[in-house]
């Protein structure tokens, strides 16, 4: 795979290049070189449009490696006729296959620990006093469109948001699109989190939210969040009454990005929306 010749240092002989054909922000390659008569491997990211994201991640993350939060290094970072930064590559599985049973890599006797682990960061990264702008993804603290459709259980949550929307947000240093699929696991712990073109100041209970939504093959057991809430907890606090809140607002909307294609999962999530709402433990 040809990866753009700017983006790599005269002194760094590339051997191969793999395109990661998900990524959505930007164009990543995952790249094995030579640097210095020694073999190194490294993702390059190359902005697709706008750098505004791409320098936002590139200083939240040696921001976060100041402070030894567990991000991969920026190795050099540029621009030529797009942005462009190199990261050191982190040994890892990504936590969605840790925690799904239908995974080669799913490992029942660690999810709770490793939750708990990520409770722990997620609850510094809070904690963490930086001035930043917002973070990007502010639209999802309230309807997309959700109150236009027709369906009496779309209009019963609509109506229960309103009626139950907290009276002010607490904000802190978020991620802000903190998932599954952005937390690497090595054996017993977490060994990196990953993609920040998002984070800024946002809405402490909607990050928590964003995380402990259920899906149908994991984080679907009490235990799950249980532990996960005792690791943010041993960190930082929140507001039950505003978690419950955005987790409903949450369920919401990825009812309604599914309502055309994939109706079985807009089911799934209208009924955990409707469960959140009477949920009575935290």
């Amino acid at each position: 795979m040809r990866v753009p010749e700017y983006a790599i240092p005269q002194d760094i002989e590339l051997l191969s290049a793999e395109r990661n054909r998900i990524a959505e922000v930007n164009s990543v390659y995952r790249c094995n070189a030579v640097r210095a008569g020694s073999p190194v491997s490294f993702y390059l990211k190359v902005c697709k449009s706008t750098t505004a994201t791409m320098d936002n991640e590139r200083d939240a993350l040696i921001m976060l490696s100041g402070v030894n939060f567990p991000v991969p290094r920026v190795l050099w970072h540029g621009a030529d006729r797009r942005a462009f930064m190199a990261l050191e590559e982190r040994d890892g599985v990504i936590l969605r296959d840790v925690l799904n049973p239908l995974s080669e890599d799913h490992k029942p006797h660690m999810t709770n620990r490793v939750l708990q682990e990520l409770g722990e960061l997620v609850g510094w990264l809070h904690t963490i006093d930086v001035t930043w702008g917002e973070q990007k993804r502010t639209s999802l603290y309230g309807f997309l469109g959700e109150q236009e459709i027709d369906d009496p259980r779309f209009r019963e949550i609509c109506d229960w948001l309103r009626s139950n929307q907290p009276e002010s947000r607490h904000e802190v240093f978020v991620h802000g699109d903190l998932n599954d699929a952005n937390v690497l696991v090595n054996g017993a712990h977490i060994s990196a989190i990953l993609d920040w073109e998002s984070a800024g100041i946002g809405w402490r209970e909607y990050e928590l939210a964003w995380i402990l939504r259920e899906r149908r093959n994991y984080m679907n057991h009490p235990k799950n969040r249980e532990y996960f809430l005792s690791g943010y907890t041993a960190k930082s606090e929140y507001d039950p009454a505003a978690l419950r809140w955005c987790e409903v607002m949450n369920c919401l909307h990825v009812a309604f990005w599914c309502r055309d294609q994939y109706r079985n999962f807009m089911d799934f999530n209208l009924e955990k929306a409707r469960e959140a709402m009477v949920r009575t433990n935290p």
